[in-house]
């Protein structure tokens, strides 16, 4: 078979092969020194969910029951990896000052009065959602997230307008 037809053909496998990679990735890059922010935690649940989904189903790909929910497998898995470019396209918009982050994430402090200065330096975190600690060819992580999410995305929504008996 064509590598370049593999993920169209297998596209459960192709996320099944992308996704635990991209997820060890980030933890090997934190491992390095480069501690997450917030958004970037955030932004690994729909990976951690995707391995869950995908274990269930890859090894039961070709029975007569995977087969007959294809399609709604296909679906949870397309709604999973939107929302992980959904959280991507957010966390790029903090990064580029496009909008504010979560409070406590973006490293503002509420300065009106001293009691609320205090309780917002409690509730800081460290690590800032506003700057990107990583970056790969120009890009930081948090866009690697929404490009590598909505690719896979279009993939599985491909996949869902085709009839195949396949599964996987």
């Amino acid at each position: 078979m064509n590598i370049l037809r593999y993920p169209f053909a297998h596209p459960l496998r192709t996320v099944g092969l992308v996704v635990p990679a991209t997820i060890l990735g980030a933890l090997a890059i934190e491992k390095a020194g480069y501690p997450p922010c917030t958004l970037c935690l955030y932004q690994r649940v729909p990976y951690y969910v995707l391995c869950a989904l995908l274990l269930t189903i890859l090894p039961l790909a070709d029975s007569p029951s995977a087969r007959r929910l294809r399609r709604p497998f296909l679906l949870l898995v397309l709604a999973v990896l939107l929302v992980s470019a959904a959280l991507g396209v957010f966390h790029a918009g903090v990064e580029f000052a496009l909008w504010e982050g979560p409070h406590g994430c973006s490293g503002a402090l509420d300065s009106t009065n001293i009691d609320n200065l205090l309780a917002s330096l409690k509730e800081t975190k460290v690590v800032s959602c506003t700057k990107a600690s990583f970056w790969v060819f120009g890009l930081s992580l948090s866009v690697w997230n929404a490009i590598i999410s909505t690719g896979l995305a279009a993939l599985v929504g491909t996949a869902v307008l085709k009839k195949q008996d396949s599964v996987a």
